[in-house]
């Protein structure tokens, strides 16, 4: 049985906790894991956990622009989800039948597009998911990670439509690009490790790197992909297991909000644990300096429970957003759901996205933040 060796793994836990998870006993999970025989719906109950919670996984990224590459405003980004080693076997005995070599790389551009559709309609396994993400080739309104954002997106929407629970090991790979630089990838790959558990996808190790693709063949796989999502018919897609990530377009700028205050969290507001932000009676009434020490609490408080707390916090976050000038800025973070100190810190972050310095509260409102601030 496969699934023997992938719950070893997922045993960092107790038993009795895997079990629960699972929805079966103790007693039964031991005889999995002992190789003795079980129901076909105890399997099925195994199974379907084990499609949302999972050891290792790579998710390799690669662009295609759309239309003229010096004029492009659009592009299609590839997202291959493989969850094995051996995953690309069968694209790399087909494409490498004399075998393969780091180094060596066959390009998707200008190849036949049903001879594209057929190959990865023959290489498609179950130990594979393919998806494509339309965006812009870059998004200003994340200043300094511009040209990885596209990819942040892709990522963000890719795990949001597999629906995985749990990932040990996680590793980004996307095809390398001259305006990558290694504190950009750094900040990527913080910004994810706090949005994921927001949206149910809990990982232990998290890595975002970026590689050519000649030495990787993971990244060659998501080179014919995101090629083939561009110029493939809906039929040659669908055979090949490719799907589109959906997203409507107010849901992407709600995440294009996220990032960019996710952003000033890793960058310009970074916190070591159990810092403090202490009031002083001479503060600035200013929205910048509440969100501040909101942000910080919540940060402190990121693991609580206390429904009380986190209300209060919540409560003082919407009187400052209240006065946001743009009414447009407001409504993405009142909406955005969540129950969690994690997902507060993230909203004030949001907040924070634009300069604020200058707008000045109402002594009286500001007070009442303040108090709120301090019972906590």
């Amino acid at each position: 049985m496969d699934y023997i060796k992938q719950l070893q793994h997922l045993t960092d836990t107790s038993h009795a906790s895997l079990a629960q998870k699972i929805g079966i006993s103790s007693t039964t999970l031991n005889r999995i894991l002992a190789g003795n025989h079980i129901s076909q719906q105890t399997e099925n109950k195994v199974v379907d956990f084990l499609h949302k919670n999972i050891d290792q996984a790579k998710l390799f990224l690669d662009e295609t622009y759309v239309g003229n590459m010096d004029h492009a405003t659009e592009m299609n980004i590839s997202c291959v989800f493989a969850i094995t080693s051996h995953a690309f076997h069968n694209f790399k005995k087909i494409v490498y039948p004399l075998g393969w070599r780091k180094g060596d790389e066959v390009k998707a551009a200008g190849k036949d597009i049903a001879m594209l559709g057929d190959l990865l309609s023959t290489t498609k396994s179950d130990e594979l998911q393919t998806f494509y993400t339309k965006t812009l080739t870059k998004y200003n309104e994340v200043a300094g990670l511009q040209y990885l954002c596209p990819y942040i997106l892709a990522v963000m929407e890719t795990l949001e439509t597999i629906s995985i629970e749990r990932i040990n090991d996680l590793e980004i790979v996307i095809d390398t690009r001259s305006e990558f630089f290694a504190d950009n990838l750094t900040d990527c790959q913080k910004i994810l490790a706090t949005y994921l558990p927001l949206i149910g996808c809990h990982v232990k190790e998290l890595k975002v790197s970026s590689c050519k693709s000649r030495d990787l063949i993971g990244l060659q796989y998501a080179d014919f992909v995101a090629n083939l999502s561009t110029r493939g018919s809906q039929e040659i897609l669908q055979d090949a297991q490719i799907n589109p990530t959906v997203t409507e377009q107010n849901i992407r700028d709600q995440k294009l909000l996220m990032i960019s205050g996710l952003h000033q969290r890793t960058i310009r507001h970074a916190l070591a644990a159990g810092n403090t932000l202490a009031m002083s009676d001479g503060a600035s009434a200013t929205i910048e300096y509440l969100l501040n020490d909101i942000r910080q609490v919540a940060y402190q408080e990121r693991f609580s429970d206390d429904r009380i707390y986190f209300n209060k916090l919540k409560q003082a976050l919407k009187l400052c957003i209240d006065n946001l000038p743009n009414k447009n800025d407001r409504q993405p973070i009142l909406s955005y759901k969540g129950t969690r100190f994690i997902d507060l810190e993230a909203r004030a972050c949001m907040a924070l996205h634009t300069d604020l310095s200058a707008i000045e509260l109402e002594t009286e409102q500001f007070n009442q933040v303040k108090e709120l601030i301090d019972s906590l």
